[in-house]
């Protein structure tokens, strides 16, 4: 671990992906603090956030099996259980108990907020409660925007959305119908902003997410505070699109 991503954060909350995309029967690949993750979703609902490792050869377990109660290992075909971790089943040796020292490295994690929200560590010191992370107490009605991957380091775009964001996106994208005003930060890698449509002249609250994958690269997680009608969603959709695009596309020349 690098100064960059400090050992602190490991007790940080940070969503990895949105809910509706771990399906059933699907196991998903992410990274956390340079920490590789394996999240899927049991049958029953229940969200798992592992290691990706296999306790046994090291092979990756989202390339496994999801079976809907465990995840069965592509190399050697061991099991194990949702939510536990724990080794279930040997192939090799079908009649034996496996020992509780075959078991996944397993990650605290909850669904909220459209998102599979995951922390490495709890911190003793500091036991944030996840509601922490949203300054609003009113009922939220919230739309998830496409998450956009960057390759920038999460400080540098934290940095860059705070002081430069406002003038360097009136000079790369004029016409673009969307624009941020307002950024305020909320925590460490939290942002919140109003999202100004140009064609409306309405403005939305919006959440920024700021997920760091490894030391030079970042996921953003848009968050909307307000629900889009059918009649009009493709064209925000697209907007927004274009505005986290042409974020990315900045801070990954600016960062060169």
């Amino acid at each position: 671990m690098t100064s960059v991503l400090d050992q602190s954060f490991r007790g940080w909350w940070f969503p990895v992906v949105r809910s509706q995309e771990i399906g059933l029967r699907h196991i998903h690949r992410s990274q956390l603090l340079n920490q590789e993750l394996a999240i899927w979703r049991d049958d029953g609902g229940q969200i798992n956030a592992w290691e990706n490792r296999c306790p046994h050869r090291g092979t990756r377990l989202s390339i496994g099996l999801n079976t809907g109660a465990e995840i069965k290992c592509q190399y050697h075909g061991w099991r194990y259980a949702s939510q536990s971790g724990q080794c279930t089943f040997i192939p090799a040796h079908p009649n034996m108990e496996p020992s509780p020292r075959y078991c996944v490295n397993t990650y605290e994690c909850i669904e909220k907020y459209g998102y599979v929200w995951v922390r490495l560590e709890k911190d003793k010191d500091k036991d944030e409660d996840i509601e922490s992370l949203f300054v609003l107490t009113e009922k939220l009605s919230l739309t998830t925007l496409r998450s956009v991957y960057t390759m920038a380091s999460t400080t540098r775009i934290r940095d860059w959305l705070i002081n430069n964001c406002e003038s360097q996106l009136k000079v790369n994208s004029p016409s673009l119908d969307c624009s941020l005003t307002g950024i305020q930060q909320h925590h460490s890698f939290c942002l919140e902003a109003l999202s100004i449509n140009n064609q409306t002249e309405k403005s939305v609250t919006m959440f920024i997410y700021l997920h760091p994958l490894t030391d030079d690269a970042t996921v953003i997680h848009p968050l909307l505070n307000a629900s889009i009608s059918p009649e009009i969603r493709l064209d925000e959709l697209r907007r927004y699109n274009r505005l986290f695009g042409t974020i990315r596309d900045v801070c990954e020349t600016d960062n060169v």
